[in-house]
């Protein structure tokens, strides 16, 4: 279900955090956990509500590398994705530095979220300079779908 907002039209919000916490319940409840159940849990963390999706983040990237998973591009561009959304753009900025030095390679995908990210709250400087940081400075070659 969606709801009309001063924006237009989006999620409705208490359906939102229900279904994250649903998801979050099951994480706990089931074993045998990987990388690609961690980056799906690393999308809800995005539309979740801000303190618990950082919160939930947070913890399953610590869960992650207690694993002794090696997270890939989609992994970090998830967990950007967090931080694109609901802050700390401090976080976001670290995740962007680690690209910077060769810690991982963002790619088209990062792109498109994080510009979306950041153009879905009419942050328009914010858009502008994620794209100059990921195709200026980190080479990221945009699609059609960047445009």
């Amino acid at each position: 279900s969606s709801v009309r907002g001063e924006h237009g039209f989006g999620p409705e919000q208490a359906r939102v955090n229900l279904i994250v916490s649903m998801a979050r319940e099951a994480w706990a409840e089931c074993t045998g956990h990987d990388l690609i159940n961690a980056n799906a849990a690393l999308h809800l963390c995005a539309v979740a509500d801000s303190v618990e999706g950082v919160k939930w983040a947070e913890e399953l990237w610590t869960w992650a590398q207690e694993q002794g998973l090696r997270p890939t591009v989609r992994s970090y561009t998830a967990l950007a994705l967090v931080f694109a959304v609901h802050g700390p753009r401090a976080r976001l900025d670290d995740l962007l530095a680690a690209a910077s030095s060769g810690v991982w390679t963002p790619n088209s995908v990062t792109l498109g979220a994080l510009v979306n990210a950041f153009a879905e709250k009419h942050d328009w400087h914010q858009a502008e300079g994620i794209w100059e940081k990921l195709v200026r400075e980190l080479g990221v070659e945009p699609n059609e779908i960047s445009f």
